[in-house]
């Protein structure tokens, strides 16, 4: 497809707030169309998208666990919500190098990294 038919259709769906199509077409044509010259052609709306991608794109946090990883995090989570401190402390132990990553650690409550912070000290 020509780079003008996509920057279109970007501006289209920018305006229509159709983020999700904006989305996957500016992630198919990433390389063309981050160029200078056609983030000028880009609209207001498009541009901010553009801006959001790509700090997306750099935050590579999002995509540095897996969905195991993200249940085994939330269920630190519950477990210390519930006040069930020996069986979270069972999961820290048994999971200890994938809580202190700092993706997991976005991942974790304020009182789940407390918590961890302590018994990392404790250990």
């Amino acid at each position: 497809m020509k780079i003008e038919s996509v920057v279109i259709l970007i501006n289209k769906f920018a305006n229509d707030n159709q983020f999700a199509r904006a989305r996957k077409l500016m992630l198919k044509e990433w390389v063309r169309i981050t160029e200078p010259r056609i983030v000028q052609t880009l609209n207001h709306e498009a541009r901010q998208f553009l801006k959001v991608l790509k700090e997306e794109r750099e935050n590579t946090d999002l995509h540095a666990l897996t969905n195991i990883d993200k249940k085994i995090l939330n269920l630190l989570n519950q477990k210390i919500r519930e006040a069930n401190f020996s069986y979270a402390k069972r999961i820290f132990l048994q999971h200890k190098t994938l809580v202190s990553t700092p993706a997991a650690q976005n991942w974790l409550t304020s009182d789940a990294r407390f918590m961890c912070n302590a018994w990392n000290m404790d250990s």
